[in-house]
């Protein structure tokens, strides 16, 4: 989430059947120029718009999550002072939650660099560690996706490493594969990974939100390119087609998360 960057953060809720290149296209661009001055903050967007159907907790929890991220000590208590006033509950309640439930801050003793992930990688780790604890999940997430849906490092080259082992049911023995890694990072990544025990979460959710952000890099490089060449037709097509797939396959996360 940007809000876990200090990002200052405004939701532009698009008319049904739109995007900004078909609404700019159709209106001109004076309409997604009104469209963005009209859009609400962030946090107000989430405490007062009446498509939402999380509980008034669950949001202010999310909210919290995307906070203890934030290193600036500033930034992070002028969001807890709009998240008050928009929500109507105390500072000294959200600072007392956000506080109780913060992981403990990682110090940095320059001889090594302090590691941070971010919700991407949370959703490649977590689709890895599922898929190595069900020899079906495994299969899945074989078939379904590549190497190229794991922007992280260390994470594709994880997933490229189970894939090239290609264990049958009969054999399927995870810890086993430790014997034989050479490389001490995937060795002691895997090791990490084989521990780790993720309740209540399933595979199919990580491995959906894998799909989507795939798509939502595709998209971006699309955008890259259209900059580099906006009268390439072609390339206005290509994103359009993916704008579908990419609303297809969000529809019910946004349904259950949102609205």
């Amino acid at each position: 989430m940007c809000l876990s960057k200090g990002m200052d953060i405004d939701v532009a809720i698009m008319p049904q059947g739109e995007d900004p290149d078909s609404l700019i296209l159709k209106q001109g661009k004076e309409a997604m120029q009104e469209l963005i001055a009209s859009a609400p903050n962030f946090i107000s967007f989430m405490a007062s718009d009446s498509r939402l159907k999380q509980p008034i907790s669950e949001r202010i929890d999310m909210l919290l999550d995307a906070l203890r991220s934030l290193k600036d000590q500033i930034k992070r208590e002028l969001l807890v002072k709009d998240i008050s006033e928009a929500f109507g509950i105390t500072e000294t309640a959200l600072n007392s939650k956000l506080h109780r439930s913060s992981a403990p801050m990682i110090t940095n003793n320059h001889s090594q660099p302090v590691k941070t992930a971010s919700h991407e990688s949370y959703e490649e780790r977590h689709a890895l560690i599922l898929a190595l604890k069900d020899f079906d999940s495994y299969n899945l997430l074989a078939s379904e996706v590549d190497a190229s849906y794991f922007n992280n490092r260390l994470y594709r080259e994880l997933f490229s490493y189970l894939i090239s082992q290609s264990p049958n049911l009969a054999t399927w023995e995870p810890a086993a594969l430790l014997d034989n890694i050479e490389n001490i990072e995937i060795k002691e990544s895997l090791a990490e990974l084989l521990f780790e025990d993720l309740q209540h979460m399933r595979f199919e959710d990580c491995l959906s939100g894998l799909r989507i952000r795939k798509i939502q890099r595709d998209l971006d490089e699309m955008d890259r390119a259209i900059i580099k060449d906006p009268s390439n037709l072609e390339l206005l097509k290509q994103k359009e087609k993916l704008t579908l797939t990419y609303r297809r396959m969000t529809r019910k996360v946004v349904n259950k998360f949102r609205f």
